[in-house]
């Protein structure tokens, strides 16, 4: 499944468990994380950026967060519509 997010914004969605590849991708370069993931629990994954190499470029990066980091940064954040996915 495939998601477009901008600064501050987050998305909630169910996944069987087992492994799943979560990539974030810019002009600059392409981050790519596995998640390991069990029934009934939450995981949090952060995508950063940072101005690239002078260029206006962007790079990506991409943070597994532990709960209490992730419930924090949802709670800062709005929640997008998935409506079309």
């Amino acid at each position: 499944t495939r998601f477009s997010l901008a600064c501050q914004n987050y998305i909630v969605f169910l996944t069987d468990p087992g492994t799943h590849r979560i990539s974030a991708h810019s002009s600059e370069n392409r981050d790519v994380k596995n998640v390991i993931t069990n029934g009934g629990k939450n995981y949090f994954v952060e995508m950063g950026w940072k101005m690239g190499s002078g260029t206006g470029d962007v790079r990506t990066s991409l943070s597994i967060l532990n709960e209490a980091e992730g419930m924090k940064a949802v709670r800062e954040s709005q929640l997008i519509s998935l409506s079309g996915y």
